[in-house]
């Protein structure tokens, strides 16, 4: 219970902190409003105290009173510099060292009414710069600064103060709570100690807690004990559920260790098989080539390679067409095409061009390969060289090329 008593605490704390934070934002803000406006205020009635003493000085054209009277008047002020200028501009009096600079001549509006604001060259500190006119301005103005980080200083220390107030309002506030929240919560640690031995014994050796009241902590006891019986329940037939899951696992888990064997099996045969192709086309005594739909060579063997002069990769890239004489070239498309419109092997003799230039007569056979949709899916075929048969006809005089029959003949 120890928790519930946390989570209350922690509550009532987070709530005053932040009822805290509201109310210093928005005192803040007022109390900002009124220590600025005070600031100035005080800056104004300076100014104007001792414009009042400096009218009769400047008509007396008194140097001597004027520099002491703007003196004295910063030092009352608690001011950080003054300047005294006549009615065309020009300094009368002032409290620097050396000449007026010319950027305190030059001012910047402020966000407060009748201020303004100025810096030293080379200093990044802030004035306020408050002005007050001498006789209505005919007699002159004078100006007195004050360093802006005096206004933020006091601010500063006025939310120090309120930040403080609030603060130990919102401790005293929380410890009160939580002295009365410690005790309306002690009849729920008793039931809570009842919670945790059930959840350690488990609830076989629970045993029931007396309901000594009707209030929220006697419904809350005896809804655990009610509780109690029906876990009591649930975890036999939970313990029954359990075993036959189990079971039911293990057969599956055998099943799928047979399905694993199996796939390994048909992974191995398919790849024995593989092999099989592999070294038949190797060993065998014609070329052998495969294509795609399209007609692009997707496999050549080796005696292939010797017979066109061209690398499988060559063959796979530019595919058979660029190795085909430009003369036999569009016989040899037209058989292709009628061939596989006919659903029938393709057979015909041509040249074909090596990367040396020299011709070499075969002899192609090829078949279609469909899908189980009758679709044509590719081609596969044999390429034999039959030059020699070709040369053996030319001596002999007979101007043919090996055809399928003359072939067939011929072996």
């Amino acid at each position: 219970m120890a928790t519930l008593t946390r989570k209350l605490i922690v509550s009532q704390v987070i709530t005053g902190v932040v009822a805290g934070a509201l109310l210093f934002l928005l005192l803040q803000r007022q109390i900002s409003r009124l220590i600025t406006q005070d600031f100035l205020d005080q800056g104004r009635i300076s100014a104007r105290a001792l414009a009042a003493g400096l009218g009769p000085k400047i008509a007396a054209h008194d140097a001597a009173g004027m520099q002491s009277a703007i003196e004295d008047g910063v030092a009352a002020a608690e001011a950080d510099w003054a300047y005294l200028t006549d009615s065309s501009g020009t300094v009368l009096a002032d409290t620097f060292q050396g000449r007026v600079p010319d950027s305190m001549r030059l001012p910047q509006p402020s966000a407060y009414a009748g201020v303004e604001q100025v810096s030293f060259p080379g200093d990044s500190a802030l004035f306020f710069s408050i002005s007050e006119p001498i006789e209505g301005g005919s007699a002159g103005t004078i100006h007195l600064g004050f360093r802006e980080v005096r206004l933020q200083t006091a601010l500063r220390r006025a939310e120090y103060v309120m930040l403080a107030t609030i603060l130990l309002v919102v401790i005293l506030g929380v410890g009160t709570s939580s002295l009365i929240a410690r005790n309306h919560l002690a009849p729920v640690h008793a039931l809570t100690a009842s919670a945790r031995a059930f959840a350690r014994e488990g609830a076989l050796a629970w045993v029931p807690i007396p309901v000594e009241s009707r209030d929220e902590v006697g419904v809350l006891t005896e809804a655990l004990n009610h509780m109690a019986d029906t876990v009591r329940e649930q975890q036999q037939q939970l313990e029954v559920r359990v075993k036959d899951r189990t079971d039911e696992l293990s057969r599956l888990n055998r099943r799928l260790e047979m399905d694993i064997q199996l796939r390994q099996r048909t992974q191995e045969a398919l790849a024995e098989k593989e092999r099989m192709f592999h070294s038949l086309t190797a060993a065998s005594p014609v070329g052998i080539f495969q294509a795609d739909a399209a007609g692009r060579c997707t496999y050549v063997n080796e005696r292939l390679e010797r017979v066109t002069g061209r690398s499988a990769a060559d063959l796979n890239e530019n595919g058979w067409r660029s190795i085909v004489h430009p003369d036999d070239l569009p016989g040899a498309l037209d058989e292709w095409i009628r061939a596989a419109r006919a659903r029938h092997d393709f057979e015909h003799s041509l040249r074909v061009v090596t990367l040396k230039g020299e011709f070499r007569w075969v002899f192609v056979r090829g078949a279609t390969i469909r899908s189980t949709e009758g679709h044509v899916a590719g081609f596969v075929g044999t390429v034999e060289d039959v030059s020699d048969q070709q040369r053996a006809l030319r001596v002999e005089g007979v101007p043919a090329v090996v055809t399928a029959t003359s072939q067939k003949g011929t072996a």
